[in-house]
């Protein structure tokens, strides 16, 4: 492919950012906005990895004309895809979410501090310098490794973001690999480092792999350090697992064998990830692959939540890309997915690049109802559970296991926080996944998500929901497709308001949802009205809608 190509890629990303940023804008209706116009307080983040996978920039074009697919290079050609141009050129991943831009922490991924060429195989010793690496990125090169930083913050936020976030490596890097550090060095090395951040203005750090990815020790002491030093860095955990849940590929066999539940994955795990859940201020639930990652993820974010509620955590759980799944139980987003992305065969079943409109709607929630942390919630979940499956064909994932074969997924039915279990009535032989809560300051939410199985696709069974919560003058988004929501409501609402999340237009839809002995019914038809512009622009997002009755 050539640079055509690439402007072309990038005029449809313009088409299709301009379609959301018109949403955005106030309407000229008389009623205000239901939707808060000022940037929210939950730590969502963009995330560049998946887009340093799957994106063409001008920058990865060969000498001979050729695109370099970067996904197809796996990680190593992934971290090459990082840098000045990729990011802060004009029409670069920089200008991307300009409709909620002010919400979102533009979080550099693996590769910003490691020199081009790196052989993770031979070289893991030199992750984890959080030393910009100046050859990517020389429009902040700098004697100071502080002010590298400083600079690469400023040039983020001045593009409107909420500020830069930095991926870490789990470990102290290193001269050679046998270099050794002792616990009073080791402590000394990150306490540097967050200075680094506190002089930058850095408020989020993303720690991932590495030589002490699974030592809640250690990812206690950099939590401790962060209080104590820069009480403004937020600090995301995780403990790096399988992307599927309880499979494991049974070579001799050729088959996977498993539950496909994350309650039964390996104790040693389950108890590793409760330790962390009681001291980590912030909790992501690890990476999944399309197009499973609604199970995967409705499955381990029951678990984190009620788990980390019973272990006495006070942090907050990051869901990754699945926003809606995140915007219906309180958590928070590390949103991946971005129209930069070339045509995947990765994404060619989710077909998250056509769905940006999802995240402006589940971003735009969260200034209404923030992710909450754990100990003001209590969470269950059904017993109930439904399997979703797929069969990968060649290249469909990077997980060469997987090719060829069926994985299956399993997730409670439904979930809820802070409410009672809303009563679903598929209307059909399906059912969709059904998630709900009630956040502490009175906004309650919905999340209907989809199904996928071999053969079929995704879908949308339709259903009919009860939700046993009083929203008589509170907030409520409705995520997803369904026949028709129900709510307590004593007294017949004088008035009932309804926007698109993704806009600024409420209107009154008093005509269109029934109240009967105290029930107030939503009808999804509501929902796709109002969400259709976005379909108009080609964006093909379930609908997300926020409600007021009063």
């Amino acid at each position: 492919m050539n640079g055509d190509v690439f402007r072309g890629s990038a005029l449809s990303v313009c088409m299709v950012v301009a379609a959301l940023s018109c949403l955005g804008c106030r309407g000229s209706g008389s009623a205000e906005s239901l939707v808060p116009a000022g940037a929210g307080e939950s730590p969502n983040a963009w995330c560049t990895w998946a887009t340093q996978n799957l994106s063409l920039v001008p920058g990865s074009v060969r000498g001979d004309g050729k695109i370099l697919f970067a996904g197809d290079q796996g990680a190593a050609g992934a971290r090459e895809n990082i840098g000045d141009c990729a990011v802060f050129s004009e029409g670069g991943w920089i200008d991307g979410w300009d409709a909620v831009r002010g919400d979102l922490t533009f979080l550099f991924d693996d590769g910003w501090d490691v020199k081009p060429k790196i052989d993770r195989a031979k070289e893991i010793y030199l992750f984890g310098s959080l030393e910009l690496d100046e050859s990517k990125f020389p429009s902040c090169a700098d004697k100071s490794f502080a002010q590298r930083l400083k600079k690469l913050d400023a040039r983020v936020r001045e593009r409107g973001w909420k500020g830069a976030g930095l991926w870490v490596a789990a470990q102290c890097a290193r001269k050679n690999p046998d270099e050794k550090f002792t616990p009073e060095r080791e402590r000394e090395y990150w306490r540097e480092r967050i200075l680094w951040s506190k002089e930058a203005g850095i408020n989020y750090w993303k720690v991932d792999w590495g030589e002490r990815a699974h030592s809640v020790e250690f990812r206690k002491m950099l939590t401790e350090l962060g209080a104590e030093l820069h009480p403004g860095l937020l600090i995301e955990h995780s403990i790096p697992n399988s992307p599927v849940n309880d499979l494991r590929f049974d070579k001799s066999k050729g088959a996977f064998a498993g539950s496909g539940a994350f309650e039964n994955s390996d104790p040693k795990l389950l108890d590793r990830i409760r330790a962390l859940l009681k001291v980590s201020g912030y909790t992501r639930v690890y990476d999944t692959i399309t197009p499973l990652t609604t199970p995967s993820t409705i499955s381990r974010t029951a678990w984190y939540l009620s788990e980390g509620e019973k272990a006495g955590g006070k942090g907050l759980i990051n869901v990754e890309d699945d926003v809606y799944t995140g915007a219906g139980l309180g958590c928070a987003y590390g949103v991946m997915r971005s129209p930069f992305w070339g045509a995947a065969r990765s994404d060619e079943v989710a077909r998250r690049r056509f769905k940006s409109a999802e995240v402006v709607r589940a971003v735009r929630w969260s200034r209404i109802a923030p992710a909450f942390p754990l100990d003001k919630s209590r969470t269950v979940f059904s017993e109930e559970r439904l399997e979703d499956d797929w069969t990968f064909s060649e290249g469909q994932t990077w997980w060469r296991d997987a090719w060829g074969r069926k994985l299956a997924q399993s997730a409670p039915a439904v979930v809820a926080r802070n409410l009672p279990l809303p009563k679903v009535s598929p209307e059909g032989a399906d059912a969709p996944f059904v998630l709900a809560s009630r956040h502490p300051d009175g906004p309650v939410a919905v999340s209907v998500m989809p199904r996928i199985k071999t053969g079929r696709g995704i879908f949308f069974p339709p259903a009919k929901i009860a939700v046993d919560a009083d929203i008589s003058g509170k907030k409520v988004g409705l995520f997803g497709k369904f026949s028709s929501i129900s709510f307590k409501m004593p007294k017949k609402p004088s008035r009932i308001l309804a926007q698109d999340l993704a806009s600024d237009s409420p209107e009154d839809v008093s005509d269109e949802c029934a109240w009967s002995d105290g029930t107030l019914a939503i009808p999804g038809s509501l929902s796709d009205r109002l969400c259709s512009k976005t379909r108009e622009s080609g964006d093909e997002s379930m609908p997300a809608i926020v409600l007021l009755a009063e």
